[in-house]
């Protein structure tokens, strides 16, 4: 039989299962007084016996399970497809084979697959949750956590979850693709060179560049002036507070003009960021 296929397959069952059952819980108790870390705690209870009744009935092949899974992590660069197919039918089957000789063990390679599977399934939900934390806590808050807890499907390989961290992340990024520091510079040359510039008279420019930039400060932000905190002494300095040479600053700020090259209407305000460029 293809074990490979078998461990996918099994895997895949019982960590689609996990979440749905996760996912409901967690959805149940919105209207709770429940805090995330309640619910948590109550979807891993029934998650952390199953987990001691598996270790239980691998008894004195704990070893093994810890083998196989460290060869299952650290040789996914093996292969180019199927790499968990692959792996569960050489590496992690030739590292079983090696600790249990056939002629002294009850347990075949099937058996050990059907606990090791569900085992692995139980890992990577408890990694995601303990990963995205936080996360997780702010969606679960805002009665979204379902959203982040639906399981991504991929053919011939074991389905997983939303990296979450990277999609909140892409949720905050500019549109136009402007860094934390980049806007930063824009409201420094804002406040600091368009207003002198004799160009300026307040209007739709500045609050279009006020726009562009609004995301980059936080309440968070607050009480970090003047301690180094690198997004104020770019709002301080400029490109000034890059310690690189003077055409490596310039090069900043063509890329930021790049940046703001398909916006219309901030004529004015490119006029002076070139300006602010060629003093640097």
């Amino acid at each position: 039989m293809n074990y490979g296929e078998y461990y996918v397959k099994k895997y895949n069952e019982k960590f689609e299962n996990i979440c749905t059952n996760s996912k409901a819980n967690f959805e149940s108790y919105y209207d709770t007084n429940y805090t995330f870390i309640k619910g948590r705690k109550l979807n891993e209870m029934p998650l952390i016996e199953e987990i001691q009744i598996l270790a239980e009935s691998l008894d004195k092949y704990k070893n093994i399970y810890e083998r196989c899974k460290n060869v299952l992590e650290w040789n996914k660069g093996y292969y180019k497809s199927d790499i968990t197919i692959s792996l569960i039918n050489d590496e992690v089957q030739e590292e079983f084979k090696r600790f249990v000789k056939e002629d002294d063990s009850n347990l075949t390679y099937k058996d050990f697959l059907k606990i090791f599977s569900k085992r692995q399934a139980l890992n990577s939900y408890f990694s995601f949750i303990e990963k995205n934390d936080k996360e997780l806590t702010k969606m679960f808050n805002t009665k979204k956590i379902g959203n982040f807890l639906n399981v991504v499907k991929t053919n011939r390989e074991i389905h997983r979850l939303t990296n979450l961290k990277k999609e909140l992340k892409k949720k905050n990024e500019s549109v136009y693709h402007l860094t934390q520091n980049e806007k930063m510079i824009l409201l420094h040359v804002l406040l600091h060179e368009f207003k002198n510039s004799g160009l300026h008279s307040l209007s739709t420019e500045y609050f279009r560049i006020l726009s562009l930039t609004s995301e980059c400060l936080i309440e968070k932000d607050v009480d970090k002036a003047n301690t180094n905190f690198t997004k104020y002494q770019y709002f301080y300095k400029g490109v000034n507070a890059s310690d690189k040479p003077s055409f490596e600053k310039q090069k900043i700020i063509d890329d930021i003009l790049k940046k703001l090259e398909s916006i219309k209407n901030i004529e004015k305000f490119k006029k002076v960021l070139i300006r602010y460029k060629n003093s640097k």
